[in-house]
């Protein structure tokens, strides 16, 4: 969950990305001020932790709105404004 596009730069147009420092420091911040054990028993999601990180493709194949609204959406997530679901449950294997 990184950036792939120095893989193949001219094929890679994204690359799902996890942002372990900031689910660290969270992570941290809790044991130090006593609340993680409550918070480790729910499904958390930290706003900014996993979004789409666009590679050099995306900037050759996308129209100047495409990409703008791209980067809004993916600034939305980064800062919580938008929050994508939460859904634990795995799609059956084969499923498309």
């Amino acid at each position: 969950m990184m950036d792939q596009s120095p893989l193949n730069p001219n094929v890679i147009v994204a690359s799902n990305y996890f942002n372990d420092t900031l689910v660290l420091q969270n992570v941290l911040e809790r044991y130090y001020n006593g609340t993680l054990s409550a918070w480790a028993d729910q499904n958390v999601i930290i706003p900014g932790s996993n979004y789409l990180l666009l590679g050099p493709a995306a900037y050759k194949l996308l129209a100047p709105q495409q990409l703008n609204y791209v980067e809004q959406v993916i600034e939305g997530i980064k800062n919580g404004s938008i929050v994508v679901p939460y859904n634990a449950t795995l799609p059956p294997s084969g499923a498309v």
